[in-house]
């Protein structure tokens, strides 16, 4: 026999052993859902209820036809008819009809069934007594449910079943949302079952339909109960006992070793670092945290920062975190640093220069460059100097995801440390240890590290965490067998496993996966609590509340509710910054990749590209930027912002490049290749370049050209050039940066053609073509004149002074100078430009040298030392201490010679510049010797020689072999210092004058005058 089922309830649907039947017409489909409501009818009435506006003998056509259609559809005889004027409902044949479940049905069963009003939506023409007939039933089988569900809501609340209460009442309000008994039964339901947010939120959003719907207020009832509630919920929040958030329990031995190496430390006796290693919430951070509760010692200070996933390519992210909160430390305990190492560690970590108010120039040029040695070297003295009488706690949480720089830091703290003042304590997630692997063994070999690894609780552990974290609950065997299995013995599921079940403390009913239990750790969570995690979560790191309140769209006041909701909640817990600022975080982050993972990716998307556009407006233009394009590039990209990713991308990397090879261009200054440099070796470098190239690649490919995206492509070849050109690849370079300055004309974007020509002059500055140099000044002078740029007249100005100095046009070169410095100090920006202003100062010392002029050349060198110093600028140093000393030594005064070479020296041994290095190291052999040092004199010899073969510059090569020269002059009597010296002097007084002469008559150098002298002395 067929089973038959009709759904009456919601949209009508008919099914015959599970097929869905389509009637022909509407008529006939109303036919017989009258007839299964009904059981039989007349055929009058049938004619009347359908086909009352036609004649009678075409209704009843009309009425034969629709029988005959319905049986031929069912392939049954579905209707028939056991008197000539009745039809009926064959009883034989098998029905079933969600009518009849509903009268005959339970409250629960009842919200099962009725899935909508009788026949929702359906509509048949020219019927309006079938229309009236339907209307009729809509209302009585609403008024059967909604009896029903205040009847099933009544013995919920009287038999204790709240979870029932709970769901009859909601299912009320959707029928009617203007009916206060069923808001009151849903508050009382929540209240009984301690969820007393839920229920004041269910009064709230009957106040807001209310007001918004009909303009009245909750009447009496409904406000007397959600009173009561309210201070039934501020009694139970006063008598909490217990903060799952604080509790702790077991990992009795790993504390136990943490101690007793902490006491060895405190001690000064042999202690070791500890990575503490474990999967996702295993309780790293909280192991970490209880055991730093123990530190009560007055002279510890710890220092804690996280290292996220998003920045792993970005260098030294994790050590900015830490030394921005030591500038705060420095500054709160008046310590003295002194100015050099506060100026090398602020270029690295500009928030170290923002808390101290170190001062950095901001020149268009100028920005010092530190080799890796000095830079760690610096790091460590003001970790050292913060320590001093101290003991320093570092933590870094997730230290998987530090990237190389910051572990090779890391590493070379922990093995050079002096007094052994740093103890490192780090969280690293299980799975990653490959990663860091060479790192472990490095330590590990040393006895400087121990791997304590965390691993899940047993059953009996997880039985008893449970009854420590809720001593008053009681706990079923079921629940207990049921917690294990659930959260297998993972701490933070656990606590996620018993926060749900103390919010719903009647209910037995538990989720069976972690991600469920997840879930429902946000059920009872505001729809603008929920909305404003979702806002929390899309930040990989701490979320500014300033930047939430700018955001949200929030009041104050609303803000601080919800974040309030949440941290109750413990999903969020807030901290302040070494700005004063409050931020907050996600209790674990687990909560937060939780939330990010429910979200839809147009979600994610939209708040993506909201947060990189507020950070965009946070921008300063200038080196401060650095630390924000990490974040930006991470947003624009989750944003699917391809080109605003590109665009930062390269401000990144082109930050990182100025860092490894931007060149201040001073006489005979220049790129060099085979130095090591901060932060990137050429092959990283290179790999980060072409990732953009192809980045930009694609771009193109996918979109039309537009002039954004022309001017990114332009800085990108503009970057691209400067790093060719700096690793001796002059063809490549070179064609970009023309092509660079074509570009640049195109879009009118002269600031860029401008740029692009002076990296061409600087080119010809290294190799003496002022020919060409001319061209390329007068070209960008006129675009600077034109477009009335007068900082870059001021530094064409100085270009141009210097190139006539490099054609010997002496005088000519000084007037242009001192223009270019009488532009530069009539700009407000002045104080940008000190160091522009010092390198014109300097190469008029140099014009005045080479006229031999000395006492002139040095008091200009003096103005450009004052003016550097007095901004703590210290890449120009080196080059105007070596001239002062030439100077010096070439009008006799040896004594200042050497002071001022030294300290050029102590300057050069701090910054990675080679240009000017050999010359320092050959003067001081010079010196030395006169002084007969020898062995020291070798020593600076031979690096003077090192040095000059570095950077195949003719001018420095060719005072090399002056200064040999000089020194066989010296020797060639003394047989002992002719013997000593022979390893390095393999010829003879006439050739080093010869090849000297050969590599400086190019250059015009006065330096030759000296060579044909001591040459001359060969003959006599």
């Amino acid at each position: 026999m067929k089973s038959i089922n009709v759904k009456l309830l919601g949209t009508p649907i008919v099914t015959i052993d599970g097929k869905k039947l389509a009637f022909p017409y509407k008529k006939a489909e109303a036919l017989f859902y009258y007839l299964l409501i009904k059981g039989h009818a007349s055929r009058d009435k049938l004619v009347h209820l359908l086909w009352s506006e036609v004649d009678e003998a075409v209704a009843k056509k009309n009425l034969r036809n629709a029988i005959y259609i319905i049986k031929k559809l069912f392939h049954e005889d579905v209707l028939i008819s056991p008197q000539r004027s009745i039809i009926t409902i064959n009883p034989a044949l098998d029905y079933f009809v969600d009518v009849n479940t509903l009268l005959n049905s339970n409250s629960e069963s009842a919200v099962e069934v009725y899935q909508g009003e009788f026949l929702e939506g359906f509509y048949v023409k020219d019927a309006e007594v079938f229309e009236e007939w339907m209307f009729s039933q809509k209302e009585k089988y609403k008024d059967i449910y909604i009896n029903k569900l205040h009847k099933g809501i009544k013995d919920g609340l009287k038999n204790k079943d709240y979870k029932l209460g709970e769901k009859l009442a909601k299912s009320l309000i959707q029928i009617d949302e203007f009916d206060e008994t069923a808001y009151r039964d849903l508050m009382k339901s929540y209240g009984f079952m301690g969820r007393y947010n839920q229920a004041l939120e269910v009064y709230q959003k009957l106040v807001d339909v209310l007001n918004r719907e009909l303009s009245i207020c909750p009447d009496a009832k409904t406000t007397l109960l959600y009173e009561k509630l309210l201070k039934e919920k501020n009694k139970l929040d006063h008598l909490e006992k217990k903060d799952p958030q604080d509790f702790f329990y077991g990992r009795k031995s790993e504390l136990f070793k943490i101690h007793e190496n902490y006491k060895r430390f405190i001690d000064n006796t042999e202690y070791k670092s500890f990575i503490i290693i474990g999967e996702a919430g295993i309780g790293k951070s909280k192991l970490i945290e209880t055991a730093l509760k123990t530190v009560e010692h007055n002279d510890i200070e710890v220092f804690t920062t996280y290292c996220y996933q998003a920045e792993e390519k970005y260098l030294l992210k994790p050590w900015n975190g830490i030394f921005s909160k030591i500038s705060n430390f420095i500054k709160e305990n008046n310590i003295e640093i002194p100015e050099i190492l506060s100026t090398i560690i602020s270029y690295i970590f500009p928030s170290f220069a923002a808390s101290l108010k170190v001062t950095i120039s901001n020149s268009v040029e100028h920005i010092d460059i530190l080799k890796y040695q000095v830079a760690e070297r610096a790091i460590c003295d003001v970790l050292e100097r913060v320590a001093d009488g101290r003991k320093l706690i570092l933590v870094f949480e997730d230290i998987q995801w530090i990237d190389e720089l910051s572990l090779s830091l890391l590493k070379n703290l922990l093995y050079n440390q002096k007094n052994k003042f740093v103890l490192l304590i780090a969280s690293c997630r299980d799975g990653y240890e490959e990663k860091l692997s060479q790192f472990f063994a490095e330590m590990g070999r040393s006895n400087l590290i121990e791997k304590l690894y965390l691993t899940r609780f047993n059953q009996r552990e997880v039985i008893e965490f449970a009854l420590e974290l809720l001593p008053d609950h009681d706990f079923s065997q079921a629940i207990k067998d049921l917690m294990y299995v659930e959260t297998e013995g993972n701490p933070f599921f656990l606590i996620e496993f018993l926060n749900n079940l103390q919010e719903d403390k009647h209910s037995i009913k538990i989720t069976s996966k972690m991600e469920d239990i997840l879930r429902s750790r946000f059920i009872n969570i505001s729809e603008e609590g929920k909305k404003l995690l979702n806002i929390a979560s899309v930040f990989f790191d701490k979320v500014p509340y300033d930047t939430l309140h700018q955001l949200c769209g929030k009041t104050e006041h609303e803000l601080m509710d919800l974040i309030e909701e949440l941290q109750q909640k413990k999903i969020l817990k807030e901290s302040i910054s070494s700005k004063g600022n409050p931020y907050f975080v996600f209790t674990h982050q687990k909560l937060r990749e939780f939330i990010y993972e429910q979200m839809s990716l147009s979600r994610k998307k939209i708040l993506h590209d909201k947060i990189a556009r507020h950070l965009e407006n946070r921008l300063k233009k200038d080196k401060r930027d650095f630390s924000l394009y990490s974040k930006l590039i991470y947003h624009f990209s989750r944003a699917n912002n391809k080109i605003y990713t590109l665009k930062y991308s390269i401000k990144n990397v082109d930050t990182y490049l100025q860092l490894h090879n931007e060149v201040f261009p001073v006489l005979k200054d220049g790129c060099f290749q085979g130095d090591k440099k901060l932060f990137l070796t050429s092959h990283q470098a290179l790999t980060w370049l072409t990732e953009i190239k192809e980045n930009l690649k694609n771009i193109k490919a996918d979109m039309e050209e537009t002039e954004e995206l022309t001017k990114i492509e332009a800085n990108f070849y503009h970057m691209l050039g400067r790093f060719y050109i700096c690793n001796g690849d002059y063809e490549r370079g070179l064609d970009l940066i023309h092509y660079v300055i074509t570009k640049g004309l195109e879009l009118k974007d002269y600031s860029l053609v401008i740029h692009g020509y002076r990296q061409l002059i600087y080119y010809c500055i290294n190799t003496q073509n002022t020919n060409l140099m001319a061209e390329y000044i007068n070209s960008a002078m006129m675009i600077a004149t034109s477009t009335n740029q007068k900082e870059e007249v001021g530094i064409l100005l100085r270009l141009e002074g210097l190139m006539k100095i490099m054609e010997g046009s002496y005088l000519e070169g000084e007037i242009i100078l001192k223009r270019s410095i009488d532009t530069f100090e009539e700009l407000k920006e002045r104080n940008d430009y000190i160091l522009n202003i010092a390198a014109a100062y300097n190469y008029i010392g140099d014009s005045k040298r080479y006229n031999k002029e000395y006492d002139e050349a040095i008091d200009y060198y003096k103005k450009a030392i004052e003016l550097c110093e007095s901004q703590n600028i210290l890449r120009g140093l080196t080059i105007f201490y070596r001239n002062a000393g030439l100077a010096a030594f070439d009008m006799g005064d040896l004594e200042d010679s050497a002071s001022y070479l030294n300290k050029a020296l102590g300057f050069y041994n701090q910054l990675d510049v080679l240009w000017g290095k050999s010359t320092v190291h050959g003067y001081l052999a010079l010196l030395l010797l006169i002084q007969e040092s020898y062995e020291e004199s070798i020593k600076h010899l031979l690096e003077a020689d090192n040095c000059a073969q570095k950077i195949k510059s003719p001018y420095e090569i060719g005072l090399v072999f002056r200064i040999k020269a000089e020194i066989c002059s010296i020797i060639r009597e003394k047989k002992s210092l002719r013997t000593l010296f022979q390893s390095i002097l393999h010829e003879g007084l006439e050739a080093y004058c010869d090849a000297g002469i050969e590599a400086l008559k190019p250059l015009n150098s006065y330096e030759i005058e000296f060579l044909y002298k001591l040459k001359s002395t060969l003959q006599n």
